[in-house]
């Protein structure tokens, strides 16, 4: 291969010779080499172009980033001044009364509210201090109500979910609407039932009515 280009150039240079085209010859290789530097140059002006247009684009997607964080701080703030003018040390804690969306009753105590969410100082922490404290009981299985309750058929009002713990999130069966179950404890704003299949959890009271 190496042989090959050597006789090829050899015969170029007989040919430039014989012809007498030096001058002509020193032309197209300095404007293959002027080509040749031009084609590099572009080649690397454009990767740094690339390069910099990333760089440039991540700095746009922080700054706003920061902008966006910045904005929530500053409703976060706003809120929860709203909040601390409206609740000085003292104050009593929100209820809310009457009906959910989708129109079931809430109970007859009301609701208590708690603080806005994010929302930390003084005012706060006296508010929470007043707050009801959720009852600790020991495993669900075992759980011995305040209150003996007669056991009494009710029927959920729409669908829900039963729960292992009075305060859990551990879902263990369903109860579908009109679904009529026995109720083990009724514990204020949460009773205790077993479905038709044998399934025993915790439920909000709001979602049950006695069966008639």
């Amino acid at each position: 291969m190496a042989l090959g280009i050597c006789l090829l150039l050899i015969f170029i240079l007989y040919l430039i010779d014989k012809h007498n085209r030096w001058r002509q010859a020193i032309k197209i290789t300095v404007a293959l080499i002027a080509l040749c530097i031009l084609g590099v140059s572009g080649f690397f002006g454009w990767f740094r172009y690339e390069a910099w247009q990333e760089a440039r684009q991540e700095a746009q997607r922080e700054a706003e980033n920061a902008r966006q964080e910045a904005e929530k701080r500053a409703k976060l703030e706003k809120l929860c001044k709203e909040w601390e003018d409206k609740h000085p040390i003292g104050s009593p804690v929100d209820k809310l009364y009457g009906h959910w969306d989708d129109g079931t009753k809430m109970p007859d105590e009301g609701v208590t509210l708690s603080i806005p969410e994010g929302c930390q100082g003084p005012l706060e922490a006296a508010y929470n201090e007043k707050l009801p404290k959720p009852v600790k009981h020991g495993p669900w299985e075992n759980y011995a109500p305040k209150a003996q309750t007669h056991l009494r058929r009710v029927k959920a009002i729409f669908d829900t979910d039963i729960t292992t713990a009075e305060y859990g999130n551990l879902i263990c069966g369903h109860v579908a609407k009109d679904e009529t179950v026995t109720l083990l404890v009724e514990d204020n704003v949460f009773v205790k039932v077993k479905t038709g299949t044998g399934k025993v959890g915790w439920a909000g009271s709001g979602a049950f009515k006695v069966a008639e």
